[in-house]
């Protein structure tokens, strides 16, 4: 925000670390300032094939905390 980013596109929703909680949630410290305006965010953006990319990504991690993240991205709901 602080570097005047307008709009963020995305290709899929990650409901416990995504930008989406962030804009939800933002509470600028004073209205008004270029910098404290949320940016407009754009998503879904080939779902689809992202979804596949993260199932492939989950499949052959080693790391089993990564795993379970990707996983439960491929099972997010749209």
């Amino acid at each position: 925000m602080s570097l005047g980013v307008d709009r963020i596109y995305y290709g899929l929703e990650s409901p416990s670390d995504g930008a989406a909680g962030v804009a939800a949630v933002w509470q600028p410290a004073r209205g008004g300032m270029p910098f404290s305006r949320v940016p407009e965010l754009v998503g879904g953006l080939r779902r689809d094939e992202v979804r596949a990319q993260f199932a492939r990504y989950a499949a052959t991690t080693a790391s089993p905390g990564l795993r379970r993240w990707a996983e439960d991205l491929t099972r997010a709901a749209n």
